[in-house]
Parts: C-alpha cells; structure tokens; sequence
C-alpha cells in the first residue's frame, strides 16, 4: 500500500493567490492539483493545492526529499489554518 502524504504546519501566510502553509513533508509526495485533508482543531478541511514553492522556486512536486516548503491552498482561509496543523493525502 502506498505511503499517504503528512505535513505538519509550521508557518501560515495570507497571500493575494490564497494561504500558503510552510514546512517540511514527513511522508510521500504532492504535486500541483493534489487534493488534501487540513486536520486541526476546528475539523478536517478539504483542499487543493495550487502551487508548490521551495527557496523562491516554484516546484511541480515535493517530497520528504525537499526540505522546507511553502504550499498555496485553495478551499480554505487563513484564519482557518493553524500551526500544528496536519496535511494528509
């Protein structure tokens, strides 16, 4: 069975484009286009990611391979996102 993809949050940011949530991806790979699972406090949230962003360069995927990196996401707000929050797949 294939590896599901984790992320924990580390950082969020209210862009014009969206919230984009840092950090470093624990498990699998995520590509642009990819849908989610936000899990936190206030429940799960379905979401898409939009881009994927490493350093100022824009990624097609990301692995656990890629160190920190900045996930834009569609379907949410920011003030929904909180640190510690899980990204699953």
């Amino acid at each position: 069975m294939p590896e599901r993809f984790k992320m924990v949050v580390a950082n969020i940011y209210s862009l014009p484009r969206g919230p984009v949530v840092t950090g470093r991806i624990e498990a699998a790979r995520v590509s642009i286009g990819d849908s989610l699972i936000l899990i936190g406090k206030q429940g799960g949230f379905p979401v898409k990611v939009t881009s994927i962003e490493r350093f100022q360069e824009t990624l097609e995927t990301a692995d656990e391979g890629s160190g920190l990196v900045g996930l834009t996401l569609a379907g949410i707000s920011h003030d929904q996102i909180h640190n510690r929050d899980i990204l699953i797949g």
